[in-house]
């Protein structure tokens, strides 16, 4: 960087004064490097070091500018403190919940409260695979949901003498519901919301249970749970079989639950967030023992027991790239003062 920053031409009356001359900027290509590789390092920490960034160059700027090198360092030192100073303690913090990356706890609760209305009219549930108009379709209860949920508009258009991926029936995919959606591909039409079908599930047959049927209690009988690894079209009749279920809700390896929410240097492993009968919520279920979970999706087991604590919270682990690219961002950021004493002297 040395190279970059040379002074003006002394005056003649400068030359006899003795006194040093103030020395200018000029702007080339190690600076366009600098410039580029401080912004690109913070922007892989996190996008709100575009503004410490921005003031990090104009200071550096300002102190080359000085016409004593202390005063540009002071001012330096206290204009970065300032600025950043929020910054890194902002993101130090812990999350303060679960990202837009998951259906959130809010759209679980209304799809239950769907069921709960479709129930009321109905007598029973939807089952989870309905019959269709034509021997052999299925379709999924997330279309029958779709009164109960504000979309009877949507629902008057879906043909059920028709498969779910007919030419018809798939161009209703992309509108999917904002219930039903996954946020990080709401355009792709994808769902995590699923149930838990098979032998002793409240959904095992296509014939809809009712609330009385449900003999293990409402508050301990699993009824939506959010599958992060496998999404499908939402009109697709597919969900989790109990075997499924366990495995997913069991899962040990933070690589592979649902999203990460970032900290600066940390990053926040999330489970499966699940909604009961009764419209109760719990927002991470990871590392659950296999048998509690079993007694949770088995409406009628005769087991109802009390509702165990699932709510695992996120598994904290430690973000080595952030850690490095902050390391390398700080350095940057000093870089420049290694050159002011050479040009000062100079």
């Amino acid at each position: 960087m040395a190279c970059v920053f040379q002074g003006r031409e002394m005056s003649g009356d400068t030359k006899h004064s003795g006194l040093k001359p103030s020395p200018g900027f000029r702007f080339g290509l190690w600076s366009l490097f600098y410039v580029v590789t401080l912004i690109a390092t913070g922007l892989s920490i996190d996008t709100w070091s575009l503004i410490p960034s921005a003031v990090i160059l104009l200071i550096w700027l300002i102190v080359y500018s000085a016409r004593e090198a202390a005063t540009g360092i002071f001012l330096f030192a206290v204009f970065t403190f300032l600025i950043c100073a929020p910054c890194f303690v902002g993101s130090l913090k812990g999350p303060a919940g679960r990202s837009d990356a998951i259906i959130g706890t809010y759209n679980l609760r209304q799809i239950s409260v769907g069921f709960a209305s479709y129930e009321a009219d109905n007598g029973s549930f939807p089952p989870a695979n309905v019959p269709g108009d034509e021997p052999g379709l299925k379709h999924s209860w997330r279309v029958m949901l779709l009164p109960y949920i504000g979309e009877k508009a949507l629902f008057d258009r879906y043909r059920f003498d028709e498969p779910w991926d007919s030419p018809h029936n798939s161009k209703l995919i992309p509108e999917i519901p904002y219930l039903f959606q996954s946020p990080e591909s709401p355009r792709a039409g994808l769902t995590k919301a699923k149930l838990v079908v098979g032998p002793g599930t409240a959904f095992e047959s296509d014939s809809g249970i009712r609330f009385p049927d449900i003999s293990d209690g409402l508050s301990t009988s699993l009824l939506v749970v959010e599958d992060y690894r496998n999404p499908v079209p939402w009109t697709k009749p597919e969900d989790l079989t109990l075997e499924q279920a366990v495995a997913l809700l069991c899962e040990t390896d933070p690589s592979e639950f649902n999203h990460y929410s970032n900290g600066l240097w940390r990053e926040y492993c999330w489970g499966s967030a699940i909604v009961f009968f009764d419209g109760g919520i719990i927002s991470s279920v990871h590392n659950a023992d296999p048998s509690v979970v079993r007694q949770l999706c088995l409406a009628s087991d005769g087991l109802p027991g009390e509702l165990p604590d699932l709510n695992r919270g996120p598994v904290v682990r430690l973000n080595q790239g952030a850690i490095v690219a902050s390391i390398v961002y700080v350095l940057l950021t000093i870089l420049p003062a290694f050159f002011i004493p050479r040009r000062r002297n100079s």
